[in-house]
């Protein structure tokens, strides 16, 4: 299993190198909103993976791997250790590119000092792992194709869920002088308040530090269940 792991990393050597680079830059894009530079990163953590993913399915390496002497569950394993270390490695990359920003600019980036707390780190791993966990099992299932479309359709889904439970503020007067938010801004502005609610509610009834361990628990549980999932589909999967 962990030969698969070592083998991911060989493969996608070459592309670390211009994939920091490019996850800086796409971080530089969305600094003056810690949210919107939260979900950048994760959504460039859930990229590098599916390259790991388009470089195996490039190369047709699931019937070479079903000719060796190796288990289906230890191939799906591997994925999974895969995307955790990815997550990790994204994760350092982020802070590191974050506290550069902070040292770089001053005060124009203080506002990003919350991302080095528990929150702001749970903000980032967190829907990272979920990420992956709702992909693999999709990847496993049909292919990478089918599964870039179902975790596509599935988050336009969430982001509809979430504005729906987002009560609607007073209409803004013509003239009044306040800057008109964009649809997309407006969307994102949205549900950033919806999820920002809901935790504040979570923390409330539970207190801090019990709410975020009963979230890795969850996380945790929802990673495994992912993984017992893409055991069942890959093992039945025709290759």
């Amino acid at each position: 299993m962990l030969s698969l792991v070592r083998k991911d990393l060989r493969i996608t050597r070459l592309f670390w190198l211009p994939a920091a680079f490019s996850y800086v830059v796409f971080l530089l894009m969305g600094f003056l909103n810690v949210h919107l530079m939260l979900l950048t990163g994760v959504f460039l953590t859930l990229f590098t993976l599916s390259w790991v993913l388009f470089i195996d399915d490039l190369a047709h390496t699931d019937p070479l791997f079903a000719g060796l002497p190796l288990r289906r569950r230890d191939i799906v394993t591997g994925r999974y250790v895969t995307g955790a270390l990815i997550t990790v490695v994204s994760l350092g990359l982020f802070l590191a590119a974050t506290a550069g920003l902070r040292a770089l600019l001053g005060e124009k980036a203080a506002h990003l000092g919350a991302v080095f707390s528990l929150r702001g780190v749970l903000a980032f791993v967190v829907p990272s792992f979920l990420l992956v966990a709702l992909a693999l099992p999709f990847y496993f299932w049909k292919g990478l194709g089918r599964a870039f479309q179902a975790v596509t359709g599935i988050l336009m889904g969430s982001t509809i869920i979430l504005q729906s439970l987002v009560r609607p503020g007073p209409a803004e007067k013509a003239g009044d002088g306040t800057a008109k938010t964009g649809f997309a801004a407006g969307i994102f502005e949205r549900s950033v308040s919806t999820v920002r609610d809901l935790v504040a509610r979570g923390e409330t009834a539970l207190g801090g530090a019990l709410f975020a361990v009963a979230l890795v628990l969850a996380v945790a549980a929802v990673f495994y269940a992912s993984w017992r999932l893409s055991v069942r589909l890959y093992s039945r999967r025709d290759l």
